[in-house]
């Protein structure tokens, strides 16, 4: 018997965010050296499997990052929004996984960020996927 491999759900989030455009597609997993503004970054803060052999529950905290406040809340909104409606299988080429459903944890808010003196907007979002 096999074990299924859960997606790897920041993977999949990053090409969903990149596919449709968000802060003109400029979606990271980390910082970038360099940044172009507006950007985004997401990355996994966490989630437990709830059946460790199929289905995975991801905590995804995605930060979005401005010249302006309005536009990283712009950015931020929009990031919000779509990762409401990824669903179904996604194959990015190199990760595939199916999204069974999303979860707000928290809404799009400020945060404060001294050290690259930018405007920034936070939320996070749980994933449920499965191979």
């Amino acid at each position: 018997m096999t074990t299924a491999i859960l997606p790897d759900v920041e993977a999949l989030a990053i090409w969903w965010l990149s596919d449709v455009g968000i802060t003109g597609g400029r979606v990271h997993g980390k910082f970038p050296t360099g940044p172009t503004y507006p950007l985004t970054v997401v990355h996994r803060g966490g989630g437990v499997a709830v059946d460790p052999r199929w289905l995975d529950r991801v905590s995804l905290q995605v930060d979005t990052w401005g010249d302006t406040q309005d536009e990283a809340r712009d950015g931020s909104a929009a990031a919000f929004a779509s990762l409401q409606d990824m669903a179904g299988f996604i194959d990015t080429g190199t990760v595939s996984g199916t999204v069974s459903g999303a979860e707000a944890g928290t809404g799009p808010r400020p945060f404060d960020d001294p050290d690259r003196e930018k405007d920034r907007y936070t939320f996070t979002m749980l994933i449920y996927a499965h191979p």
